[in-house]
């Protein structure tokens, strides 16, 4: 038997696992974009200490970042912001969170709480399970700053959320500093 076979499987396994989206760190922390407040377009967060960022592509299936901060009618309180990272180097996994009816301030904490509270923390695991924050799974919004003039919005975030079926996911050391629509 020849040592040709054998060089090309060597050859072919490092490339497949040399392009593979690892994300290797002591620390998953250490994965995670740095927190600014420069309009850096970054964002990203843990969801039971598995790194969730902005990555990868599909047809029609929207973008991986996308921040809106808006003002939707007439009272001073129709305000809607809403952060989406989908990951789909990680299965197609999204982490959404979203505060309606509440103008944002710089240097103020939000409560993730529920829907129906019009402020609430979502993931979803890339298949069927969708967890959402509830008032036993609740979480925090804070915005670290507001810039309208460059249309940036930065900030962290924190909640825990449950499915139907009452499984719980912790979303931990979420950042974002993005621009906004």
């Amino acid at each position: 038997m020849s040592i040709r076979p054998y060089l090309i499987l060597t050859v072919i396994l490092f490339i497949i696992t040399s392009c593979s989206p690892e994300r290797d760190c002591d620390d998953p922390v250490d994965c995670l974009p740095p927190i600014t407040q420069s309009g850096a377009n970054t964002a990203g967060c843990l969801v039971n200490g598995e790194v969730i960022l902005p990555s990868g592509q599909g047809i029609n299936t929207g973008s991986v970042l996308m921040a809106q901060y808006t003002f939707s009618g007439d009272d001073d309180d129709d305000f809607v912001f809403g952060l989406s990272i989908r990951d789909r180097k990680a299965g197609n996994k999204m982490v959404l969170v979203e505060i309606r009816n509440q103008k944002l301030l710089e240097g103020s904490t939000y409560e993730l709480k529920s829907s129906e509270s019009n402020s609430f923390g979502f993931y979803n695991n890339g298949y069927i399970s969708s967890y959402v924050t509830n008032e036993e799974n609740s979480g925090e919004l804070t915005i670290s700053r507001i810039d309208p003039a460059t249309r940036t919005i930065s900030g962290t975030f924190w909640f825990d959320a449950a499915n139907q079926d009452g499984e719980t996911v912790a979303v931990r050391y979420g950042r974002f500093d993005v621009f906004y629509y």
